[in-house]
């Protein structure tokens, strides 16, 4: 696995502290463990360059601009850093972000999760080491609501020490997904023996630390024992100033305050003394603490220190109120007696090799890391209605990847809109099994065309990737536009025909040219629509070709199972669609009048505008008695009306595709299709098939030719291997490349 942590700063004083710490503690434990990692950060006080590799973690280093003198990390920036995290953030599996509020985090977290929401994509891991809280400055409030608050809400998990740390962190953001992981340490190879009595603090000069009531214990303590030296060690963290002067009150040679020590040095500074104190108020781990147990040395800590209970319950140390006599008695209880001192010290290292092993804690980060690879792929699904043969695609695709459909039509208004033609089956909430919801739109309806446009200039889009399934409503250009900016992956859903193209040069051509070719790939549902792709200049390795579905098997076994036994006189034929010109329903009678023999008949199924003038035309033509309008009719009520014919007609002037064509095959029927439909190309194989241009005599002597090759419905039809499974396979890769197709027979079986 390749791992990348990013932290702040990396200093040879150490004066970043805690989080550099533990970043190398984990990069080391995870490289131990054969991966291959990196730590990416800004670099300060560096005589030379910091070696590029140490322990089998690789290190990418840059200088930071700013002034630190007095700790403000806020202030600085690491332009160095951000551009190679531009470039490179994405070759990893993971990125591990040691995340506080100061300027250069902050940027190179969401340089990060914009670089990475796309297929293939590392997972993000937050861990914020105590560091944020819930904000009460006007500008801390501004960066969460900013920053902090959508990188945690995007991270695929939030590390936090403890169960205090996490209620911290979801108070800033609830949605967090927070996960308890401890710091961990290496173990010494052996408990080293102490070389002298003395009494150790080892943090930042920090006020928080409490060092000078370190220095105020130790001149109480000094006088009675005079052997033994109280010792700070620690770069300036703020109250280096005080502490000078605390040790110059006390006027005791033996109270002392080192200065920093390199990180490496840590435990061999800790092992030389006989105990290890940190007075530290609300201490939220204390990384330090687990070190000195880590070396069998006992411990002093404050009650309100996360470790206190656990270091009292297992008597690794001593547990102190917070008050500095009750610190002053603390020590003294070890240094009188040194034998339980050192039982303490084994203790502690037992706890450390059970609980806070760097091991331990890799092991568990490893699961962390796996759990976050794993995630599902998530794929946006944008179109207009939530068209009910689509359903069963849509779950299919749902079987392989996080999928959630985005509807520009909202139920209430496709209800209200009678020239739509839809049925309560094209309603949401009809749909059982796929997540789906509408968005807010404004419509513009311009004859039977409806262009939509998003209430919100730019979408929300988490998704890995978004699947836009038309280009015409600037509703799918706003997430194109969205899409583009945050580095998602952009697949196209394009249906049309060239035939169907009124537009063929001018600015609309334009548009739709460039839009097609700036996508990332299209998946089309025929040979028909690839060729009026690659016409528009879409490279053919862009172009995924698929075969338009329905849920052809579930067809296939009603209308079976529907099918009358008794063998009706004369051939029954069908139209099933909306009336309107473009269905070229008209040429259908027209035809019928030509090829009818006797005892055959027509139904024509759907509602439209030309349903008078389709009704005074048969009467014109004397076959009213032979025709029969049933009106429209939904969906999961067409295969009983299929088997009760035999041959559907599609004499459409201009069609995209025409799915009865698959429903009316799938129940066994035979088809007479019209040459202009996209359905055409793909069908025209299959047995029982018949192509007709659009025109009266051609579909007459189609519609004769099928009556007279008919024997009966076709058992096993070829078109029931292009079912939703097939098709929903063909989007996943388009979508997500390094996804594996559905599992047909896991979907089929279901």
């Amino acid at each position: 696995m390749r791992i990348l942590h990013v932290v702040t700063l990396l200093s040879p004083d150490g004066r970043y502290g805690g989080p550099v710490e533990v970043a190398e503690q984990l990069a080391r434990a995870s490289a131990r463990r054969g991966d291959a990692v990196t730590i990416a950060a800004g670099a300060i006080g560096y005589r030379s360059a910091h070696p590029r590799r140490v322990d089998g973690v690789g290190y990418r280093l840059y200088r930071v601009i700013g002034g630190a003198a007095r700790f403000r990390f806020s202030h600085l920036v690491a332009p160095g850093l951000w551009a190679w995290l531009w470039r490179h953030g994405r070759t990893a599996d993971v990125v591990h972000l040691h995340l506080s509020r100061d300027l250069i985090m902050i940027v190179s977290a969401l340089i990060l999760l914009a670089r990475v929401r796309m297929p293939g994509s590392p997972a993000v891991i937050v861990q914020t080491h105590g560091m944020v809280v819930p904000a009460t400055g006007f500008l801390a409030r501004v960066m969460d609501a900013a920053a902090t608050r959508p990188i945690l809400r995007s991270a695929s998990a939030v590390l936090c020490l403890n169960d205090r740390e996490s209620e911290l962190v979801r108070a800033v953001e609830p949605s967090a997904r927070v996960r308890v992981l401890r710091n961990g340490v290496r173990l010494p190879a052996d408990a080293a023996e102490m070389s002298s009595r003395e009494v150790l603090f080892l943090a930042r000069i920090n006020a928080r630390k409490r060092p000078v009531e370190f220095v105020r214990m130790g001149a109480v303590l000094a006088d009675r024992w005079p052997d033994v030296r109280f010792t700070l060690v620690g770069p300036d963290g703020g109250a280096g100033a005080e502490v000078r002067e605390a040790i110059a009150a006390a006027g005791r040679p033996t109270i002392s305050w080192e200065g920093a020590v390199r990180p490496a040095d840590v435990h061999r500074r800790i092992a030389a003394a006989s105990l290890y104190v940190l007075p530290a108020a609300d201490e939220p781990f204390g990384m330090t603490i687990v070190e000195a147990m880590a070396s069998s040395r006992p411990v002093v800590v404050a009650r309100s220190g996360a470790l206190a209970d656990e270091i009292e319950r297992s008597g690794a140390g001593v547990v102190f109120d917070d008050t500095a006599a009750g610190l002053v008695a603390a020590v003294e209880k070890l240094l009188a007696d040194p034998g339980e001192a050192l039982d303490m010290g084994a203790r502690g290292r037992s706890l450390v090799e059970r609980e806070f092993s760097i091991d331990v804690v890799a092991a568990e980060l490893t699961a962390i890391y796996r759990a976050a690879t794993d995630r599902p792929f998530s794929v946006l699904w944008v179109t207009n209605v939530a068209a009910p043969y689509r359903v069963p695609m849509w779950r299919s695709l749902a079987s392989s990847c996080d999928l959630e459909v985005a509807l520009l039509e909202d139920d209430e208004r496709l209800s209200a809109d009678t020239a739509a033609n839809r049925g309560a089956d094209w309603r949401r909430d009809r749909v059982a099994g796929v997540r789906i919801r509408s968005l807010r739109t404004l419509r513009l309806a311009s004859g039977e065309g409806r262009f939509y446009t998003l209430t919100s200039v730019f979408p929300r889009l988490r998704q890995d990737a978004v699947l836009l399934g038309g280009w015409e409503s600037p509703a799918y250009w706003q997430f194109l536009f969205v899409a583009r900016l945050t580095g998602r992956r952009v697949v196209g859903f394009y249906e049309s025909i060239a035939r169907t193209h009124r537009h063929t040069r001018g600015l609309v051509a334009s548009a739709r040219r460039w839009y097609f070719r700036s996508l990332d790939a299209v998946v089309v549902p025929g040979v028909a629509a690839r060729d009026a792709l690659v016409a528009m200049g879409v490279s053919p390795s862009r172009i995924l070709t698929g075969f338009n579905a329905v849920d052809v098997g579930e067809i296939h076994r009603l209308a079976s199972a529907a099918r009358p036994r008794a063998t009706a006189e004369g051939h029954r034929f069908l139209y099933v669609g909306r009336l309107i010109g473009l269905k070229g329903v008209d040429l259908a009678i027209e035809a019928f009048t030509i090829a009818r023999r006797p005892g055959d008949l027509l139904t024509i199924v759907g509602g439209g505008e030309e349903r008078a003038a389709l009704s005074e035309l048969c009467r014109r033509r004397g076959v009213r008695d032979a025709v029969e309008f049933t009106g429209p009719i939904e969906n999961a009520d067409l295969p009983p009306v299929l088997a009760a014919h035999h041959t559907l007609v599609m004499p459409s002037r201009q069609d995209v595709w025409g799915l009865v064509t698959n429903e009316a095959l799938a129940a066994g029927l035979h088809v007479v299709v019209s040459a202009v439909a996209g359905v055409a190309a793909s069908v025209s194989n299959m047995r029982g098939v018949f192509v007709s241009a659009p025109d009266v005599e051609p579909l007459a002597t189609a519609m004769r030719a099928s009556a007279d090759a008919w024997t009966g419905p076709i058992e096993q039809p070829e078109i029931l291997a292009h079912d939703p499974v097939a098709f929903a396979s063909v989007f996943a890769r388009a979508l997500d490349p390094h996804q594996r197709a559905v599992d047909e027979t896991s979907v089929r079986t279901a």
